[in-house]
């Protein structure tokens, strides 16, 4: 998961070392149009960093997202020679029932002039609703170039908060906040909810269906004053997990004593 979200973060960003529920979310529900508008602008940033090499190949990741089963769907890529001289430049992809190259020529195997791009389409036929991995070899005389294929499966999204705060709490007083979270994903989200004293959250575990919601309780209590920093971690089934960042203020509460009259 985190590979792919750097691929998605792009050169500009630098991607948290704990993955926040609203960067989740974001990323998962773009659209396939979208999707490929950002690869194309990350790898225009890319290029102006610095650019080597014979061979240009935009996009450099090919990214299916938000599809369905038993449909079609491609996208497009070039290869450009930024050399001088003409380049025999072969493209070739292993045998799969999902994906497969579509090109303006029948070979594979040509000869690409200098400062001409060629247009090539990657098909993608999904049977199930999984995540799917491919790739494409590209090589010349002098070079080899390998652009992977990520098709992302459906995702359940659970919309917790980034940050539960709660506040300024006299020790040994128990205080507890109610989330109610929602499945806003397209599969089921079956998850482990992990955290560290003085933090604690009920339940442990959720399974909630696409649309539907639940109420959790995130709860705080210190036997000692101080500034309190926690995670709640979401552990999804699938593996993907994302962190909710916890904090509170324990102090000793202040009591008076007034003399009767």
């Amino acid at each position: 998961m985190r590979e792919m979200f750097k691929i998605f973060a792009g050169p500009e960003k630098e991607l948290p070392v704990e993955l926040p529920p609203s960067l989740y979310l974001v990323e998962l529900k773009r659209s396939h149009e979208e999707r490929q508008a950002l690869l194309k602008r990350n790898q225009v940033l890319e290029k102006k960093k610095e650019f080597k090499g014979e061979l240009e190949v935009t996009p450099n990741v090919i990214v299916f997202q938000n599809w369905f089963i038993n449909h079609s769907f491609s996208v497009k890529f070039t290869i450009s020679n930024r050399l001088k001289n003409p380049l025999d430049v072969n493209v070739s992809c292993e045998p799969s029932p999902h994906f497969s190259i579509a090109s303006q020529t029948s070979t594979r195997h040509f000869k690409l002039a200098n400062g001409i791009t060629t247009p090539f389409s990657v098909i993608f036929l999904p049977d199930a609703c999984r995540d799917y991995k491919h790739q494409i070899t590209i090589t010349t005389s002098f070079s080899k170039i390998i652009i992977p294929i990520i098709a992302v499966g459906p995702r359940p999204i659970l919309d917790f908060p980034d940050k539960v705060d709660f506040g300024e709490i006299p020790v040994k007083v128990f205080i507890k906040r109610v989330l109610t979270i929602s499945n806003v994903g397209d599969s089921q989200a079956a998850a482990s909810l992990i955290t560290d004293s003085p933090f604690g959250v009920s339940p442990k575990t959720v399974c909630i269906q696409p649309s539907q919601s639940c109420a959790l309780e995130v709860v705080f209590c210190s036997k000692i004053p101080g500034l309190f920093f926690g995670t709640l971690k979401i552990a999804y089934d699938n593996g993907d997990e994302m962190v909710v960042k916890m904090v509170a203020i324990a102090g000793n509460s202040q009591v008076w004593l007034e003399k009767s009259l």
